[in-house]
């Protein structure tokens, strides 16, 4: 469920997942998304985008109720609260990409905090960095110890696909739909 009214939720739609032109891509080597909500400085003052450059899923938010363990501190639990999430309506498939400059290699953490199921086994999905697989039948609630819980997953040294890109891609396993908070 989300927090959006539904007259909200159809212009989110029709602005973000019906297309318009695709503008030039845009290159860096740092990227911060606030996955499925609105732009964000965390206590550091590191900027964190509106959700940008994916396809697929539905945007949510469940920011009723405190996640702990949130990092860069305990004050940047938001980045947990929101979310993109599998669903049959916008894409099972989530998918994350990224242009970086080639030549380097890159650290790529992922957000995440369960806010909707309150036991193991419930969301078991799969995801993978540049069509490596990373998890497969991932479950958040088991690896965090329990719901509103933040668990980062930190991969290093990435390097970039032939395209100049770091792509991310969640897929369904075996029960429920992948979801992300941040990247």
């Amino acid at each position: 469920s989300t927090s959006f009214p539904q007259t909200m939720l159809v212009d989110y739609v029709r602005a973000y997942q019906t297309g318009f032109a695709t503008p030039t891509p845009v290159v860096q080597s740092t990227w911060r998304v606030r996955c499925g909500g609105d732009s964000y400085t965390d206590s550091q003052g590191n900027t964190w985008a509106a959700d940008t450059n994916f396809t697929g899923g539905w945007p949510a938010v469940n920011n009723s109720t405190s996640v702990s363990g949130a990092l860069p501190a305990s004050s940047d639990q938001t980045l947990y609260q929101w979310e993109r999430y599998g669903n049959t309506t916008g894409g099972q498939t989530l998918t994350y990409t990224f242009n970086v400059p080639t030549g380097s290699n890159y650290q790529v953490t992922l957000k995440f905090a369960e806010d909707y199921w309150t036991a193991a086994g419930k969301r078991l999905f799969s995801y993978a960095i540049n069509g490596t697989t990373e998890a497969t039948n991932f479950d958040i609630f088991a690896s965090a110890g329990g719901q509103f819980k933040a668990l980062d997953k930190t991969y290093n040294n990435i390097t970039p696909n032939a395209n100049g890109q770091i792509v991310i891609s969640l897929a369904p396993g075996s029960a429920d739909n992948p979801t992300i908070d941040a990247i």
